[in-house]
C-alpha cells in the first residue's frame, strides 16, 4: 500500500457558489503531484460525481465518490424555526457498488423528504444505508468538532463512538485539518487526537479543499459574497479567514501533519478500501408490456405494419405533396407495397441490433394517448425520416413521399441512442407526463436536471455588486459584452471595453476577478423537455431531488450527457404554446361550428392557404410571422409545402443570402442551375439550392463516395460552422468526387 497522502475532502464548483474548483483542473494537478487517487465530496448532492469519475480516469487516477452531508440534529423530518435549520456536516465515501447504491439513498433521501433549507440526513437513515460506506467526522461544522469547540469531551466522545458503530469497525475516520488562522481548528485537532487514543479510532488528515491554489481565496471569498448576496465591506459577512483551503500536494501535507504521520498513511489506506466501478454504456429502460407469447421485437413490427395498413385505408400512405396518390393506391386494401415493406425491414434491422424496440413502443404509446386525449401534438427533427415512427404514429410524416433518410435520425454508425423531440400543447404538457407517471410508475420517471455557470455579463454584474461598485458602472460594462460571447473573446474584439479596464483600476480589478469566475457552476434549473424513464425506481440509478421550481416532480442530479453516459435514455416532452393556440382552435370549431378537424389530416394542397402566405399575412403564424419571413413569402407566392419548408431552412444566418437565389429560380425555372448533372436528382425541389442538412448527407454518400458515419459527421461539421473539421475534410471530399 503506498503511504502517500490522498485527497478525501474536495470541493468543486458543484458545491454551488461555495466551490470554486473545476474538476479537470483538479484531476490535472493530482496527476502533476503523482497522486493515485482522489475523493469527491461536494455539499449535499452528487452532481459532479460522474464528470468527476470520467475526469479521473481519463487522467489516470482513481476516483472516490462521495459527498459532504448535512445532518439533522432533530432528526430529518423535523422542519420548524431555527433549531432545525442548523445541521452538521458529516463526509461520506463510497467503498464499492453497495456504497454508491447507498450514497445515492442518502443523498436522494436528504433532498425528497429531509429539505428544510439543506438537504438533510439523520442518524437513524444513516444505520439504514451505512454498508459499504466509509464517514469521515468531517470539519469544523461538524458534532463532533462542535462538541470539542464547545468543551464537552465526553459528548465527543460519544458522538465518536456512535459513528463508529453505525459504520462499523475500522470504516470510521476521525478528520484532522490544517488552518492555522482558525483558532477552533488547533482546539478540535488537539480533542481529535485525543479521541483517537481514547477509542482506538484511526486518524486522517485533509485539506477541506475548495479551490486549486493558495491566491484563489481572495476569488472564493468573492463567490462566497455572490453566495450570501453580501459585499466585501460587510462587517457581519461570511467570510474566508482562512488561504489554506487549496489543493495541497502530498509533499505539504506530510510536513504539516508530521506530528502525525499515521493520518496522512491513513488517506491512502482509505483510498485503497474504495473500489467503485460506476456502469456506463449499457441502456436502461422501462419494461414495455407486451402480448404473451410475443417478443418486444415481434409486437413492435406488428404495431408497424398494423398502423401502415391503417394509413394505407385512410388514404394516407404514399400521397404526394400534389396531394394525387400513387399508382398503387387502392383503398381500403390491406396490402403494403414493397418499397414500404423492404423499408420497414431495413430500419428494425438497425433498430433491434441497436437494442431500442422497447423505446419506440414507449414514446409511441404516450404519443398516441396525448391524441387520445384531444391534445395537439407534432414531432420535430429528424425522427421524420423514420417509417417505423410513421407507422407507429410518432410522426404524421410519409418520409418516403419527402425522400427523408432514416440514417438522419438513426444509422448503424450512431453511438448515441436516438432522440424523438415531441412537442405538445404546453398547456397540457404535465398531462402526457402525469400519464407516464401513473403508467410507468411516479419512482420511475424524473425530470432532468440543468446547471446554469457564471457566463461573462452575470459574472461582471455579480463581481461589480460584491466589490460595491455603482450600478451605473457596472451596467456599462456589462452591456458591451455582446450577448452569447466570453470575457476573454470580448476584451479581443470591442476596444471601449479594453480601454476602460486598461484605463481604471477598478474596472481592471472587476474584469480580471469576473474572468476567474467565468464558467464556474452558479445555479440548477430543470431541463426544459428532458424525462428520463426507467425500470427499477430512479434513484437505483441515480441521485434524486425535487424540482427545482418547487414542485414534487423528481429530478435526476446528474445533467443530460451524465445521464447519457450511465445509461439513462433522455426522452423529449416539449411543450409549444402554438399547438396550443391550436388545439384551442379546434375546440373553438367543434364547440361553435360542430366542426371536427384533426390538424394531422389538413390538405397540403388548399389554394387558399398559399393565398393567405403570399399575401404575407402572417402575424401570429409559428415561423412564418417575421417581418423578414414576410416579405419573402410575398415575393416567394409559395405554391407547395416543399416552398414552406425550404423557406423556413433557409431562413437562418448561414444560407439566408440564398433565399433570393431560391425565389428567382422558382419563379424562372431557366434560371435552375447544378454544379454537376449528378446533383439533380438530390436537389430538383429545391431548384438546385443546397437548403437541408439531408442535402449534405445525400451529396456525401452519392458523389463523394462516403459512408454515413463519414457523412454525418461532416453534416455535423457543417451545422456546427465547425471549420477545423471542415478543413480536414476538404480533401477527403474532393479526392471523393473526383474518384466517383
Amino acid at each position: 500500500m503506498s503511504k502517500q497522502f490522498v485527497h478525501l475532502h474536495l470541493h468543486t464548483d458543484f458545491s454551488l457558489l461555495d466551490g470554486l474548483g473545476k474538476i479537470d483542473s483538479y484531476m490535472q494537478q493530482a496527476k502533476d503531484f503523482g497522486m493515485g487517487s482522489v475523493a469527491l465530496t461536494d455539499h449535499g448532492a452528487l452532481y459532479g460525481a460522474i464528470n468527476f469519475y470520467q475526469s479521473a480516469h481519463k487522467v489516470g487516477v482513481k476516483p472516490i465518490i462521495g459527498v459532504e452531508a448535512y445532518v439533522a440534529p432533530r432528526g430529518m423530518r423535523a422542519k420548524s424555526g431555527k433549531a432545525d435549520a442548523e445541521n452538521y456536516h458529516l463526509v461520506l465515501l463510497a467503498k464499492n457498488e453497495q456504497g454508491y447504491q447507498n450514497l445515492i439513498r442518502l443523498v436522494s433521501l436528504a433532498h425528497t423528504e429531509g429539505f428544510y433549507y439543506k438537504p438533510r440526513i439523520d442518524h437513524d437513515v444513516l444505520r439504514q444505508y451505512s454498508a459499504g460506506l466509509i464517514c469521515l467526522s468531517a470539519c469544523l461544522a461538524a458534532e463532533v468538532p462542535r462538541a470539542l469547540v464547545a468543551e464537552d469531551y465526553d459528548q465527543a466522545k460519544r458522538i465518536a463512538a456512535m459513528y463508529r458503530d453505525i459504520f462499523g469497525e475500522g470504516n470510521y475516520f476521525l478528520e484532522l485539518q490544517d488552518h492555522p488562522a482558525i483558532p477552533e481548528q488547533q482546539i478540535v485537532n488537539k480533542g481529535i487526537i485525543e479521541l483517537s487514543n481514547d477509542l482506538s479510532l484511526p486518524l486522517v488528515c485533509t485539506a477541506d479543499v475548495h479551490y486549486l491554489k493558495q491566491e484563489d481565496m481572495a476569488i472564493q471569498d468573492i463567490l462566497i459574497c455572490v453566495q450570501t448576496g453580501k459585499t466585501l465591506d460587510d462587517p457581519k459577512r461570511l467570510k474566508m479567514t482562512s488561504d489554506t483551503n487549496y489543493f495541497r500536494s502530498p509533499t505539504e501535507m506530510a510536513e504539516r501533519f508530521a506530528h502525525v504521520p499515521e493520518a496522512v498513511s491513513n488517506t491512502a489506506m482509505v483510498a485503497d478500501m474504495c473500489e467503485l466501478e460506476i456502469r456506463t454504456g449499457n441502456w436502461i429502460l422501462p419494461h414495455f408490456p407486451v402480448p404473451q407469447q410475443k417478443t418486444t421485437e415481434e409486437f413492435l413490427r406488428e404495431k408497424v405494419l398494423e398502423g401502415l395498413v391503417q394509413r394505407k385505408q385512410e388514404g394516407r400512405l404514399g400521397i404526394g405533396i400534389d396531394g394525387a396518390p400513387p399508382a398503387w393506391h387502392a383503398p381500403g386494401t390491406t396490402d403494403l407495397p414493397q418499397e414500404y415493406l423492404d423499408r420497414i425491414d431495413y430500419e428494425l434491422e438497425i433498430i433491434v441490433k441497436k437494442g431500442y424496440p422497447a423505446y419506440f413502443l414507449i414514446v409511441q404509446d404516450f404519443a398516441n394517448w396525448a391524441r387520445s386525449q384531444g391534445i395537439v401534438i407534432t414531432t420535430r427533427g429528424s425522427a421524420a425520416g423514420s417509417l417505423v415512427s410513421y407507422g407507429l404514429g410518432i410522426v404524421a410524416v410519409d418520409p418516403l413521399v419527402y425522400n427523408l433518410p432514416f440514417e438522419r435520425f438513426l444509422n448503424p454508425f450512431r453511438p448515441s441512442p436516438p432522440d424523438i423531440d415531441m412537442d405538445f400543447e404546453d398547456s397540457r404538457r404535465e398531462e402526457v407526463i402525469e400519464y407516464v407517471s401513473r403508467r410507468y410508475g411516479e419512482d420511475k420517471v424524473a425530470q432532468i436536471i440543468t446547471f446554469g455557470t457564471m457566463e461573462a455579463k452575470a459574472a461582471i454584474r455579480d463581481v461589480g455588486r460584491v466589490m460595491g461598485m455603482s450600478y451605473g458602472d457596472v451596467d456599462k460594462i456589462s452591456k458591451l459584452i455582446p450577448m452569447m460571447t466570453s470575457l476573454t473573446r470580448s476584451l479581443e474584439t470591442v476596444p471601449e471595453l479594453r480601454k476602460l479596464q486598461e484605463g481604471d483600476p477598478a474596472v481592471d480589478k472587476l474584469i480580471s476577478t469576473a474572468l476567474r469566475l467565468e464558467g464556474v457552476t452558479r445555479n440548477a434549473g430543470t431541463h426544459a423537455a428532458g424525462v428520463i424513464i426507467t425500470e427499477q425506481p430512479v434513484m437505483t440509478y441515480a441521485p434524486v431531488q425535487k424540482d427545482t421550481g418547487g414542485g414534487e416532480k423528481l429530478l435526476i442530479q446528474y445533467d443530460m450527457r451524465n445521464a447519457e453516459t450511465i445509461g439513462l435514455m433522455k426522452m423529449d416532452f416539449l411543450g409549444l404554446a402554438n399547438l396550443s393556440v391550436l388545439g384551442r382552435a379546434v375546440k373553438i370549431l367543434k364547440e361553435y361550428r360542430g366542426i371536427d378537424l384533426d390538424p394531422e389530416r389538413l390538405p397540403l394542397t388548399d389554394p387558399k392557404a398559399y393565398e393567405l402566405l403570399s399575401s404575407g399575412e402572417t402575424t401570429g403564424l409559428f415561423q412564418v410571422e417575421s417581418g423578414g419571413m414576410r416579405k419573402y413569402l410575398k415575393d416567394l407566392k409559395p405554391t407547395t409545402i416543399l416552398d414552406i419548408a425550404a423557406m423556413i431552412a433557409l431562413y437562418r444566418p448561414g444560407p439566408m443570402p440564398f433565399i433570393p437565389v431560391y425565389i428567382e429560380r422558382k419563379h424562372d425555372p431557366s434560371k435552375v442551375r447544378f454544379l454537376h448533372p449528378a446533383l439533380e436528382p438530390i436537389l430538383a425541389d429545391s431548384f438546385g439550392v443546397l437548403v437541408y442538412q439531408d442535402d449534405i448527407l445525400f451529396i456525401s454518400i452519392q458523389i463523394a463516395g462516403y459512408d454515413w458515419e463519414k457523412a454525418d459527421k461532416l453534416r455535423k461539421a457543417v451545422g456546427k460552422k465547425d471549420l477545423e473539421v471542415l478543413k480536414a475534410e476538404e480533401e477527403k471530399f474532393v479526392k471523393g468526387c473526383q474518384s466517383h
